[in-house]
């Protein structure tokens, strides 16, 4: 076997919970959002939701009607499977342990507003075996291999007594900025990321 190999191999009986499939919940949810309501005007709202739902109607049709959820014009209202990390934990517990598949839960209360969620199956976690993730582990051993010689070779070249700096070179490659640029820069840079911010 090559080393790299047994390198691989030796990672995934290390900590063989890292290459697991965790436990998922396939959901349906309504989001209630608060935005414009108060929290008891958003609680009557998804009581209303949850009474029709439980009375038969179909609860993807009810999202379109009820959800705020900004992933709704998206997933319209079935988000799929998710796992524990995916989602607050106030709702992976309630669709974990509460609810049975088929069931629809009593609003939950979070800082987004009132959540009613249907649950439609449960996967439970898979151990991958090494094979399914070998290659996973060499891809992730080789750049880690290549980092590290990358960082040692440029400590070595800029430790070195012969490397020798062109002061004028770098000089010319940089330029000085007078405080109005920098500034006209600076306000630039935070408009550009206010966006990003929201």
């Amino acid at each position: 076997m090559p080393p790299l190999e047994t390198r691989a191999r030796e990672l995934f009986l290390v900590n063989p919970g890292r290459y697991r499939i965790p436990e998922a919940v396939h959901l349906q949810l309504i989001l209630v959002g608060l935005y414009g309501r108060t929290r008891e005007m958003g609680l009557e709202r998804a009581k209303e939701a949850q009474a029709k739902a439980l009375a038969g109607e179909d609860f993807l049709a009810l999202a379109r009607v009820y959800s705020d959820d900004p992933g709704r014009l998206r997933n319209k209202g079935d988000i799929g499977f998710v796992s524990e990390a995916a989602i607050a934990p106030e709702l992976w517990s309630v669709a974990r342990s509460t609810l049975k598949d088929g069931e629809v839960s009593a609003p939950i209360a979070t800082e987004a507003g009132y959540y009613v969620l249907k649950r439609l199956g449960l996967r439970p976690q898979v151990q991958l075996e090494f094979d399914a993730v070998k290659a996973t582990i060499l891809d992730q051993e080789r750049d880690r291999i290549r980092e590290q010689a990358t960082k040692q070779l440029s400590a070595d070249i800029i430790g070195t007594d012969k490397v020798v700096w062109n002061v004028q070179a770098v000089q010319a490659l940089t330029r000085q900025l007078s405080p109005d640029e920098h500034r006209r820069l600076s306000d630039e840079a935070l408009r550009l990321q206010r966006p990003a911010a929201r």
